[in-house]
Order: structure tokens, then C-alpha cells, then sequence
């Protein structure tokens, strides 16, 4: 495999030389005429690609690393922790190596969405149970988000009712200074 400074000298000879054959471009940066023909047809540079490693030492305790580190989320260490304390001979790059290979796979992709400043807001509530003189009492929590900086603005209310609902919409749009284009609920 050729380096990508190689590539791209390949590639700028031949651009600026349309008539240089593969063998003289060969010669001139000591490559063999392969290297050189495959360079001028691939239009993706090289790239390194580690050739995937299982550590045999890891593999009897797969559902376990699983359990505790993706699903039960502890943290790094602690696994390895316990893995040494069952024996398990393994350093922590080669742990930590491991985790990474199947970090894709437990991980959950979000697109990060901005918009531009007055373009959109995002409204929603939840409801949540205090104590209040010792009795539990369900309280409206309102929140307007603005879409380009993520700016919360927070408005609490005993009722969920349509008038509550645009009171701490129009109480949010005011302390945020203006009113967006669209507001998402």
C-alpha cells in the first residue's frame, strides 16, 4: 500500500504530464508500476484499516463485559476490575481496545439539529409530584428551548389547562427577548 503523499505525487504528475506513462511516474518515485496504476485509478486516497483483532483472553467474558459496561453502564474500570478479580489476565489498552470495537454497535447516533437565531423553538412540559405542607401535589414544569443557541427558559404552573399553557408560552417568549418563526410542541 502506497502512503498518500505518494498518491497525490502520483496523481499531480500525471496531471500536469497527461503524456507520462505509469513506468517512467514508477521510476521517478521508485514504486513498482502496480502501485502506481492503482493510484491513478482509485479517485479515494489510501487509507489505513486496522485488520480486526479478537483478544482470545476477553472473549469467555464477552456477556459479562456487555452486561455491566452496556447495559448496566458501570464505568470502565470497574469492569476491568472485576475481570482481573476473575482472573482475567488482560492490560486496560487491550480492555479499552476491546469496548471500542463494539462500542458502535450499543450506541444510540444522534444528529445534532441547530437552526438560525428567530428561526424555531421547541415547547413542551412534564408533569411532577412534590410535597407541598406534606401533601403530594402534581406541578406543570414549561420549557421553551431556542433551536439555534439552546437556551431554556423554565415556567411552573399547578394546572395543565389550554390558558396555563400560553401563559408560560407567552412568559418564555418574553424572556427570551422576541418570538420565533415556528414554535415545536
Amino acid at each position: 500500500m502506497i502512503s498518500m503523499e505518494d498518491w497525490i505525487t502520483i496523481r499531480n504528475l500525471k496531471k500536469r504530464n497527461p503524456k507520462m506513462g505509469t513506468r517512467s511516474i514508477a521510476k521517478q518515485l521508485n514504486l513498482s508500476r502496480n502501485a502506481v496504476r492503482n493510484a491513478l485509478r482509485s479517485e479515494d486516497p489510501p487509507e489505513y484499516k486496522r485488520k480486526a483483532y479478537i483478544n482470545q483472553e476477553l472473549e469467555p467474558f464477552q456477556e459479562y463485559i456487555t452486561e455491566q459496561y452496556f447495559v448496566k453502564k458501570l464505568k470502565g474500570s470497574r469492569v476491568l476490575n472485576d475481570l482481573h478479580s476473575k482472573g482475567c489476565k488482560v492490560s486496560s489498552s487491550a480492555f479499552y481496545r476491546y469496548i471500542q470495537q463494539y462500542k458502535t454497535e450499543f450506541t444510540r447516533a444522534y444528529m445534532r439539529y441547530e437552526t438560525k437565531p428567530g428561526e424555531q423553538g421547541q415547547f413542551d412540559w412534564s408533569p411532577y409530584t412534590v410535597m407541598i405542607e406534606g401533601k403530594p401535589v402534581t406541578v406543570q414544569v414549561f420549557c421553551l428551548i431556542l433551536g439555534c443557541s439552546r437556551y431554556r427558559t423554565y415556567t411552573y404552573s399547578l394546572s395543565q389547562t389550554r390558558s396555563s399553557v400560553f401563559e408560560a408560552l407567552e412568559e418564555g417568549l418574553s424572556r427570551t427577548g422576541g418570538c420565533d418563526k415556528k414554535v415545536i410542541s
